[in-house]
């Protein structure tokens, strides 16, 4: 978590009616099928993900937004929503609670199902949160990267105590995400580089962890 996530997706006057029609919105909504007053809502609301996911890829040059690995090192990006959504039904699609995530840190054991809010507020944006947001917190405030080695952002610290909840949550200083922050770092240096790809493939399929 380099930097702050500071763009929201966007949709259509369309979409926004279509999430606006099926509420209240429950959590179950977001991976079953969607039905309300008759009319099946499934298909749209499939639609609305994919837009949101690819947008938020873009936003974070295919990295998970809290470890900074690469998708391609990692696994396929995850919508994880900050704050749970069958405790937070009310929060199911709110944009600003949606973010792109490896499942490493969207598994059970870490990020999983805590409970992320501090404070509840009937709005989003007002809710006080017990670890680092990816929206509302600049990153730089809570943490620094350091190694000895060239590629940057490899070793975390906290710089703060919300800073070192959220790296323990997360695993973020980790044998298994330091190696992967260091794949992704060596992945982007080298698939720049014409002839290396063959290089590249090797280095990603090996591991390095003692």
């Amino acid at each position: 978590m380099r930097h702050r996530l500071a763009i929201t997706p966007y949709l259509t006057l369309a979409e926004r009616n279509t999430l606006a029609t099926i509420k209240p919105w429950i959590g179950k909504q977001w991976s079953d099928k969607v039905e309300k007053n008759g009319t099946d809502y499934t298909d749209d609301i499939s639609a609305i993900k994919s837009k949101i996911i690819t947008a938020l890829t873009n936003a974070t040059d295919n990295y998970c937004v809290y470890c900074d690995s690469k998708f391609e090192i990692q696994s396929d990006p995850e919508i994880e929503h900050f704050v749970r959504k069958d405790k937070y039904p009310q929060f199911t699609f709110e944009l600003n609670n949606l973010f792109p995530s490896c499942h490493k840190c969207n598994f059970s054991t870490r990020k999983g199902r805590k409970d992320t809010i501090r404070k509840l507020h009937r709005k989003y944006a007002k809710c006080k949160f017990k670890y680092v947001h990816p929206h509302y917190d600049n990153p730089e405030k809570h943490f620094a990267y350091f190694n000895s080695l060239t590629p940057p952002a490899i070793l975390i610290q906290w710089l703060t105590k919300k800073g070192k909840k959220t790296i323990n949550m997360f695993k973020l200083n980790g044998s298994a995400l330091t190696e992967d922050r260091a794949k992704s770092h060596i992945f982007d240096n080298l698939n720049s580089t014409p002839g290396y790809n063959a290089v590249v493939a090797d280095i990603m399929s090996r591991s390095y962890s003692r």
